[in-house]
């Protein structure tokens, strides 16, 4: 059995569009927080979201991931762009971008629905694929 082992540290871009102001928060991978080896060749993501605003909630999402930081703010040469999906949905996403390669570094930021940016720098390796 041929075996490839495939480390790669990720993130991602994810806006929240929203009714009041909420923020992202437990980033998750394959409902884990920084995990080692995933071997999902298209991982999952899910997020949560909070706000100090009773009944605030999510209705749209934008998920951005790239191999430099650079690219998540300029949007060139990203790996995944999802757009702005219309939809409450938070709950594992499939990543549905460019093929990852083995050892590839990702990186990325997300924005709350107010605008105000925050690092969140999720990490996953993915394992041994047979």
């Amino acid at each position: 059995m041929r075996r490839l082992s495939i480390t790669l540290f990720s993130g991602l871009f994810l806006t929240v569009y929203c009714q009041a102001a909420l923020e992202i928060h437990r980033l998750k991978v394959e409902y884990l927080t920084a995990p080692l080896g995933i071997t999902e060749g298209a991982p999952r993501l899910s997020w949560e979201l909070k706000s100090a605003v009773r009944g605030a909630r999510q209705t749209a999402y934008q998920i951005r991931v790239a191999s430099e930081k650079a690219q998540l703010s300029s949007g060139e040469k990203l790996l995944w762009d999802t757009g702005r999906v219309a939809s409450s949905e938070s709950i594992q996403i499939p990543y549905a971008g460019k093929p990852l390669i083995s050892n590839q570094c990702v990186f990325g930021k997300s924005k709350s629905g107010t605008n105000r940016e925050r690092s969140v720098n999720p990490r996953w390796a993915s394992g041994r694929w047979a």
